[in-house]
């Protein structure tokens, strides 16, 4: 809620009362990773793992997943995503990343696969809308494309999405 410096304190605080917990260990992951410290939260997400009483070792998967994905190191951010899906092969979050993953490689087929798993069980939204036009539009299938680019601004006009998908920003 704005106040990273007192947030920071709280959690490092937490890991420091039980440095081992797997819950307090993956939200002070991700919690780095949303302030643009992507760096210092792998071994977070690792210690979770390690928790043998950590009930969702999915979630801090799939975190450390997207965390290296916002960083642009495709190599781990799969690594991570594939082992969050072995333990929840419809885990939305993957899913989409396992697309953005696969489109940013060029493995359009392979993305457009992960887009539709995720599709039949997550919502769509401005990301996966956008990703799958941009999918849709590479396999040079229009009709696809343009009904992703249709949903997207008529759904979401003002989004940042809707305006790449538009050509009024790069992206």
């Amino acid at each position: 809620m704005g106040e990273n410096a007192l947030a920071e304190k709280e959690y490092e605080v937490a890991i420091k009362y039980d440095p081992t917990d797997g819950d307090v260990n993956n939200n002070y992951g991700a919690y780095l990773c949303r302030i643009g410290k992507s760096e210092q939260a792998d071994p977070y997400f690792m210690t979770a793992l390690k928790d043998p009483f950590y009930k969702t070792p999915q979630l801090a998967y799939v975190n450390a997943g997207n965390c290296s994905l916002g960083r642009g190191d495709l190599d781990k951010a799969e690594s991570y995503l594939r082992q969050s899906l072995e333990y929840d092969d419809k885990n939305a979050n993957a899913l989409l990343s396992m697309a953005d993953v696969s489109y940013r490689r060029g493995s359009y087929l392979r993305a457009r696969a992960f887009l539709q798993r995720y599709e039949a069980v997550g919502t769509l939204n401005e990301e996966s809308l956008l990703l799958g036009y941009r999918i849709e539009s590479e396999l040079n299938d229009s009709k696809s494309a343009n009904r992703y680019r249709t949903e997207l601004l008529e759904r979401y006009p003002n989004s940042t999405e809707a305006g790449r998908a538009a050509g009024r920003e790069q992206g």
